[in-house]
């Protein structure tokens, strides 16, 4: 089994032609905010009234969460598949940002459009992060060590853990 065949046990992994990650990293909430604007408006199609649009939208969402073309989504996946992996969007966006007490109680995930010059430099001058390891991180491992470094500089203290169900961070 090779690294590629590996999934962290946080993944949402769903089986298309093979079994493929759905993960929001940085490039790919990029590339989404890109098209749409923000994640909220990013969502909102997503979530449309109109079925043409819910439809593009999720053949959008696969085709930059797989790395995929749509012609390619569109040979691997039938009207089936296609609604089974739709309800793993919402999964791996969950798994991919930290729920902070404010989104929790509203019960919504961040969608603001992201400022890409501070989160870069943070990412690259304060936590040394490569090109490749910001791009392919999540905002909820970006987070953390932005908040450890935080902690590790004196700039603020040391939380205690906060747990949601099973999981903390």
């Amino acid at each position: 089994m090779n690294k590629m065949d590996t999934f962290d046990i946080n993944d949402v992994v769903y089986n298309f032609d093979k079994p493929r990650v759905l993960k929001f990293t940085m490039q790919k909430i990029f590339e989404l905010e890109m098209i749409y604007g923000s994640m909220r408006a990013a969502f909102d199609s997503f979530y449309d009234k109109d079925a043409g649009k819910q439809l593009l939208a999720t053949e959008i969402f696969l085709q930059i969460l797989l790395g995929l073309s749509i012609d390619e989504i569109r040979e691997i996946m039938d009207a089936h598949n296609l609604t089974e992996a739709r309800g793993k969007i919402p999964l791996a966006l969950e798994t991919s940002f930290s729920k902070t007490e404010e989104n929790k109680e509203k019960n919504n995930t961040p969608y603001e459009p992201n400022d890409w010059d501070w989160i870069y430099y943070a990412a690259r001058y304060r936590l040394l992060m490569s090109d490749d390891e910001f791009w392919g991180c999540t905002p909820k491992r970006f987070e953390k060590l932005h908040y450890l470094w935080c902690v590790d500089k004196g700039l603020i203290e040391k939380e205690p853990e906060i747990f949601y169900g099973e999981v903390s961070y």
